[in-house]
């Protein structure tokens, strides 16, 4: 990583979407991010990643009605960097959610997911601001 071809094709978007948080831990996940680790990452907006980027994820919700049809106006890249800022914001969630024990495990699980999920295509292809957010979260976590 980066590398110029994707990693193992036997994992696409779809085996990395099985793994997404029920709906309400993804809440509580995105609420102890954006409460207790939001401020190192002002770029984020809460309600448009909440609207947009989590809503995207979860469809069936009421988060985002509209979210069913964001599929057709997203490059494969860019959706697989979505799902890797989503799963950095469970990651760094995780670690600073106050009302758990220590969830390091789990935070460890959603920055690997992340990890696999930049790796889908080619970070030096399809570059984005959201590829870019990634990173940023991912050096911050090593």
């Amino acid at each position: 990583f980066p590398s110029s071809a994707p990693v193992d094709s036997m994992i696409d978007l779809s085996t990395l979407l099985l793994y997404l948080p029920p709906l309400s831990l993804a809440m509580r996940l995105t609420k102890s991010y954006f409460d207790n680790a939001g401020w190192t990452y002002g770029a984020i907006n809460p309600q448009e990643f909440v609207h947009d980027t989590l809503g995207s994820f979860y469809p069936s919700s009421t988060l985002n009605p509209s979210a069913i049809n964001m599929d057709f106006h997203t490059s494969k890249a860019q959706r697989a960097h979505e799902l890797a800022l989503l799963y950095m914001i469970f990651s760094v969630g995780a670690l600073v959610d106050l009302s758990q024990p220590s969830l390091v495990e789990q935070s460890e699980r959603y920055h690997i997911l992340a990890k696999a999920a930049v790796c889908m295509e080619s970070p030096l292809v399809g570059a984005s601001i959201t590829l870019i957010q990634v990173l940023s979260f991912m050096f911050t976590y090593s």
